[in-house]
């Protein structure tokens, strides 16, 4: 269904108006699921009937379905429609240093298939990129769907991405710009590139029944960094930069962070640095769950640290909790600064639940402006790595049928 939003549209005239509409009705049905021809001519600002016959054109060309008549309190039932799933797919990639994650979603955004693979070796250079493609392709292929209907790819890295140039900052750097025109080209289809947060943090929007217009998706992992979407709408920032939270310079402790600078918010609260801070308390004998695997040489992550505390390791949830309250106080700048409506806790971190988020919470409460923090919901995202590629996929699926 290569067809589905034409690559130009007709110019001038009639043909040029019906084509910009059609391409509303996809866009629309896509936010909303579901609509009523009715309900489809009212927010396009178009006749009933101009509704009626521009739908049959994309039902006729197997891109809009009807889903049969739906219940009314009295009077003719109308007919209800919307997308029709399988008249495309998209597959979103996540690439990180310990792994790759793939998804693919329907025209509707619904999963299909994901996995991940932790074979993927990382490397800036061109046997590298070439076996992205290879497992994009395979993967693709594994789907079942025809490959006609693949229409896109959204590929998402860890650390900073400039998506409008399509430059990977921190991974395949080396290549520069245009990468994204590079892997499209290699896959024969539309690519498009972003960083791995902003993917999660579309994702936690796209998927979740509130779609918050004004979001902080604030992930907490090995880094610290901050997803937004401002209006409704991705903030990248003027080169891709936006949203490094964890490298704000707050505390006077002389520790150097991995960007090489002093004092950043990670050197307290990312998850090297706690890890860092476990095996100085075990290496002093403090006492823990985890203290016989630190004596048996065995490295010790956030997902451990996340486990101990679970488990009731006073050890990991001081750590833990000592991180929150930090992050509490650094939240309430960004509460005080941007005045979100929502924030979402996500990555490996928010998985201790409320070790980490009672003291988070009593903090931003006492740092940030009464009335902001009274208006900000607080909620801990649903979704774990898998978050990257089907942001990834919603972001090209949007981008395709003119969802900005």
């Amino acid at each position: 269904m290569t067809d589905l939003i034409p690559p130009t549209l007709p110019a001038g005239g009639a043909a040029q108006k019906n084509a910009l509409i059609r391409q509303d009705i996809v866009a629309r049905l896509a936010r909303s699921g579901a609509c009523t021809l009715a309900d489809l001519a009212a927010g396009l600002h178009v006749s009933i009937p101009t509704a009626t016959k521009l739908v049959a054109e994309l039902v006729g060309q197997g891109i809009v379905e009807d889903r049969g008549k739906i219940e009314t309190a009295g009077g003719r039932r109308p007919n209800i429609f919307g997308l029709r799933g399988r008249a495309a797919f998209f597959v979103g990639a996540a690439v990180r240093s310990d792994g790759l994650w793939l998804a693919a979603i329907d025209l509707n955004g619904e999963v299909v298939a994901e996995r991940a693979e932790h074979d993927f070796v990382l490397s800036d250079d061109e046997a590298t990129l070439e076996d992205l493609c290879h497992r994009i392709e395979t993967f693709a292929e594994a789907t079942g769907l025809e490959r006609s209907e693949w229409l896109g790819t959204g590929l998402c890295l860890e650390g900073y991405v400039d998506g409008v140039t399509g430059t990977g900052h921190t991974l395949f750097a080396s290549f520069g710009a245009g990468l994204h025109e590079r892997i499209g080209q290699r896959l024969g289809v539309r690519t498009w590139l972003e960083g791995e947060v902003r993917a999660r943090c579309y994702a936690d929007y796209w998927l979740t029944a509130e779609r918050e217009p004004d979001l902080l998706f604030l992930c907490l992992d090995r880094s610290v960094s901050v997803g937004m979407m401002v209006g409704g709408r991705l903030y990248n920032g003027r080169s891709g930069y936006a949203g490094a939270f964890g490298h704000i310079p707050l505390f006077d402790n002389g520790a150097i962070c991995v960007c090489g600078r002093k004092g950043c918010l990670e050197t307290e609260v990312a998850g090297w640095a706690i890890e860092r801070k476990l095996d100085d308390a075990l290496a002093c004998g403090v006492n823990s769950l985890l203290q016989e695997r630190h004596a048996a040489g065995q490295r010790l992550g956030v997902d451990d640290i996340v486990a101990a505390a679970q488990a009731g390791d006073s050890l990991a949830t001081d750590l833990i909790g000592q991180a929150g309250e930090k992050i509490g106080r650094s939240v309430a700048l960004l509460l005080n600064l941007l005045n979100p409506a929502s924030v979402v806790v996500g990555g490996a971190l928010a998985a201790a639940g409320d070790y980490l988020m009672l003291p988070l919470l009593a903090a931003a409460n006492r740092h940030a402006l009464n009335p902001i923090y009274r208006e900000t919901t607080f909620r801990l995202s649903q979704l774990g790595t898998e978050a990257g590629p089907r942001g990834a996929a919603l972001l090209i699926r949007n981008r395709i049928i003119g969802i900005e």
